[in-house]
């Protein structure tokens, strides 16, 4: 059966887990280890700029997209606007 209610040893348990979790980080924080190693200056320098021109190539077909689909959209409503005005007039009972 589950208990709800902790236990009075739970309590000192708790505690202890959390002062060794505590210890252990410290302890891997601390050790002068070589966890990771930084790359070269120069590879790294290299593939940031490519990855930033690719990324620069990406905007700008963005913006390209998006000058075009606000074109659409201009010319889209225009036609709309038109077609209520002749529909109106149509006299056709429907609007």
């Amino acid at each position: 059966m589950i208990r709800l209610l902790p236990s009075p040893r739970s309590s000192r348990t708790g505690v202890t887990a959390v002062l060794v979790a505590t210890a252990v980080c410290a302890g891997w924080l601390l050790t002068p280890e070589s966890r990771s190693q930084a790359p070269a200056a120069t590879t790294s320098n290299a593939a940031l700029n490519a990855v930033l021109a690719k990324l620069k190539t990406q905007q700008d077909q963005v913006a390209a997209n998006q000058t075009k689909i606000e074109a659409q959209t201009a010319q889209l409503k225009e036609e709309l606007r038109q077609a209520k005005i002749y529909s109106g007039r149509g006299g056709s009972g429907h609007r």
